[in-house]
């Protein structure tokens, strides 16, 4: 518990990237999960590989087809089965996908299913914006 909280205020993403030997250490000192420590600081890293890996879809997305993008993302999603945040900004990245291929009612009804998934992020705050300016 002393290790987590020397790095509890430290970002997230910093924390595990800088801190990763730490957190590794917290893991395996809450084997048990007792305290908790070792199914927070999992979830964590498990969501921050999957945004490493949709970044790594979003970065190669240019250069492939609507449809292997929307593939690509599906197949990750079925794979690491996110929840909430991690989950609502692949919805919203397919919905972006489908807007510039066109598909403008599948970017919507996207764009509605990931504001569902985790309405007070700040992407889940934007999504109302971002439907009244595109889809009047």
């Amino acid at each position: 518990k002393l290790l987590e909280k020397a790095i509890s205020g430290i970002d997230q993403t910093v924390r595990l990237s800088l801190y990763g030997d730490t957190v590794t250490e917290i893991v395996s000192l809450d084997a048990d999960d007792t305290a908790g420590l070792k199914s927070k600081y999992e979830g964590l890293q498990q969501a921050e590989q999957f945004k490493a890996k949709l970044t790594a879809i979003r970065r190669t997305s240019r250069t492939k087809q609507p449809q292997e993008v929307i593939a690509a993302i599906d197949e990750l999603i079925k794979t690491v089965k996110p929840t909430g945040a991690s989950l609502q900004e692949a919805v919203f990245f397919k919905s972006s996908v489908l807007f510039g291929s066109g598909d403008k009612a599948g970017a919507k009804t996207l764009l509605l299913e990931a504001q569902k998934l985790a309405p007070n992020t700040a992407t889940g705050k934007r999504i109302p914006q971002i439907i009244e300016a595109n889809f009047k």
